[in-house]
C-alpha cells in the first residue's frame, strides 16, 4: 500500500492488472482526469472497478437475496442496477459514519 495523489502523483502506466477504487471519484473535482490516469495504469487486459462499477456487480450478484426479502419487485430491482449504467448517475457509495464513546467505569 503507498499514499498516492491520483490527480498529480506519477504513476506506472501500463503496470497494473486490476486498478479499484472505492469511496474516492466523488470526492474528486479532476474526476476525469483521475480516470484517465487509472486507465493508463492498467496492463493490455487490465480491469477498472471505480465505486459504482464495484456496487454494480455487487448488486447484481445478490440480487435473488434482494427480490427474496420482498421489499422490491424485479423490475424495481433491475432498474435500480440500470442505474449504474447511466452516466449521470451520481452514486454516492455506502453512508461512512464515525462514532466514539467510553464506557462506564462501573
Amino acid at each position: 500500500m503507498r499514499v498516492h495523489n491520483i490527480v498529480v502523483d506519477e504513476l506506472e502506466r501500463g503496470a497494473f492488472d486490476l486498478v479499484h477504487t472505492r469511496n474516492m471519484l466523488f470526492h474528486l473535482t479532476e474526476r476525469q482526469t483521475a480516470l484517465g490516469r487509472m486507465v493508463s495504469a492498467l496492463k493490455p487486459g487490465g480491469v477498472l472497478t471505480p465505486d459504482a462499477e464495484f456496487w454494480r456487480l455487487s448488486y447484481t450478484q445478490i440480487r435473488d437475496r434482494i427480490l427474496g426479502t420482498g421489499q422490491l419487485s424485479p423490475g424495481e430491482c433491475d432498474a435500480f442496477i440500470a442505474l449504474f449504467d447511466d452516466p449521470d448517475f451520481i452514486w454516492m457509495g455506502a453512508v461512512l459514519m464515525a462514532v466514539s464513546g467510553r464506557r462506564p467505569l462501573a
